[in-house]
């Protein structure tokens, strides 16, 4: 038996498309966290998106989703 479930930051992207404002507070604590493991990192991943452009964005009402997939991926994407 598969069980399948969205990542954490997945999630909180949904409910922030359905006005939960919880959602906001909680995406912002995973970007910081995120950010602070990147950086704790022997090879960083490459040409992240910056965190607090990221806050910014969802501040403002805007989500970057794209760019929230690309933060929150375990690995670069290859070079074209």
């Amino acid at each position: 038996m598969t069980f399948w479930q969205d990542r954490a930051y997945v999630r909180c992207i949904e409910r922030l498309k359905q006005s939960d404002r919880k959602a906001l507070d909680e995406l912002i604590r995973k970007i910081k966290r995120q950010d602070i493991h990147q950086k704790r990192l022997i090879h960083p991943r490459q040409n992240l998106p910056d965190a607090n452009y990221l806050i910014g964005e969802l501040k403002v009402g805007r989500v970057p989703e794209q760019q929230l997939h690309n933060f929150f991926s375990f690995w670069d994407k290859p070079s074209e």
